[in-house]
């Protein structure tokens, strides 16, 4: 998992441990948990206007067959993808999100899921290592 924290995009693994041990032991507040939607409709303002409300963040997915919209519903950011195919701008537009979707993001999550491919990993280095433009 990728995480773009102070400016930076940092390459990390399972923060979610640490909160969810804090709700097992009952330590939690609600700033320890970050929560994230993923819709099925592209078009649903009511929708993306709940999450805005409750801070939770609409996971910005991507594969061959979906495309979410990118919409801010948070001040932290969610990004699932399952594509396969892509270009160097296409990873240095993503960076430019990530980093600045109008200032919102205190920070942001990105998967890139390929079991079959194993292209996550070279996509990950990738965006870590993009220029900021």
């Amino acid at each position: 998992m990728i995480r773009y924290r102070e400016g930076r995009l940092q390459l990390i693994v399972n923060r979610a441990s640490a909160a969810f041990r804090k709700v097992h032991e009952g330590t939690a507040s609600p700033a320890d948990l970050r929560l994230t939607s993923a819709v099925s409709r592209n078009n649903c303002p009511r929708i993306f206007s709940l999450l805005t409300e409750s801070n939770a963040a609409l996971c910005i997915a991507e594969s061959e067959d979906l495309t979410t919209p990118k919409i801010v519903t948070a001040d932290f950011g969610y990004f699932r993808s399952r594509r396969g195919d892509y270009t160097n701008r296409e990873i240095r537009d993503l960076a430019g999100f990530i980093r600045d979707p109008a200032g919102k993001w205190s920070e942001a999550f990105v998967y890139f899921k390929h079991k079959e491919t194993a292209a996550g990993p070279g996509f990950t280095r990738a965006l870590v290592k993009a220029p900021m433009d």
